[in-house]
């Protein structure tokens, strides 16, 4: 695979590809990089329409990503955490803390033999809305990398590290050959030190068929694959 021309197109926006009144906005959100802010913050135009109402769902993922396991001791991550959780005591939060404590509940724990071990305080997460705020980020990123709009008729279907777990042995074999490892052996892209970092491939011929592989605190993986939306993307 090769990457289209980095030539940049103004005054498009990069998710629809409309032109008119523009914002910037930061993928992925800036929200999760603690002041003081890195230097190389990826910005891409937005109209309106595809950038106007995208606030409450970048607090949503900051929240939730910053709880995830195993990301406790990244002082970055604990910031963003001490950071999203003040933004819950605003008067204008009432929806979100609302929302996340009918999240909180309490999950019993056991051991990888089934031992039960006591329980603990977890949260659901609405992964559609996680989906959502990773597949906005590779759309941006993809005008950012390419110079064009993926554009609305182009897909972005995503996956968690849980997603590819569950797949049969077979599965994760041709994923490691065929995506994983020919994406793990390029360089990486790097935003704020470990806060974010992500690694692409473009197909060469169809442009509009990629890849893309992202950790957020060095360990909340996503891969993602872009496609027509005629083709079938299945794992």
């Amino acid at each position: 695979m090769a990457e289209p021309s980095r030539s940049s197109k103004k005054g498009i926006c990069a998710y629809c590809g409309s032109s008119g009144i523009l914002t910037k906005d930061h993928v992925p959100p800036k929200n999760l990089f603690p002041a003081p802010r890195p230097s190389n913050l990826v910005s891409v135009p937005a109209c309106k329409t595809c950038h106007g109402n995208t606030s409450k769902d970048d607090e949503y993922f900051r929240l939730k990503i910053s709880m995830r396991d195993g990301i406790g001791s990244n002082p970055a991550a604990r910031a963003t955490w001490s950071r999203a959780f003040y933004s819950l005591s605003r008067s204008q939060a009432t929806g979100l803390r609302t929302r996340f404590l009918s999240d909180l509940r309490y999950v019993n724990l056991k051991t990888p033999s089934g031992l039960y071990v006591g329980r603990r305080l977890g949260y659901d997460v609405d992964m559609n809305r996680i989906r959502s705020v990773v597949g906005r980020i590779v759309r941006g990123l993809y005008f950012a990398e390419s110079g064009k709009p993926l554009g609305l008729n182009n897909e972005v279907r995503v996956y968690t590290d849980e997603d590819l777990a569950e797949q049969s042995v077979e599965v994760i074999q041709e994923l490691k050959q065929t995506i994983l490892n020919p994406l793990a052996s390029l360089p990486p892209r790097i935003i704020g030190h470990d806060i974010f970092l992500y690694r692409y491939q473009i197909m060469k011929g169809n442009p509009f068929i990629s890849v893309w592989g992202m950790s957020f605190f060095g360990h909340v993986l996503f891969l993602a694959i872009t496609a027509p939306t005629t083709d079938r993307i299945v794992l």
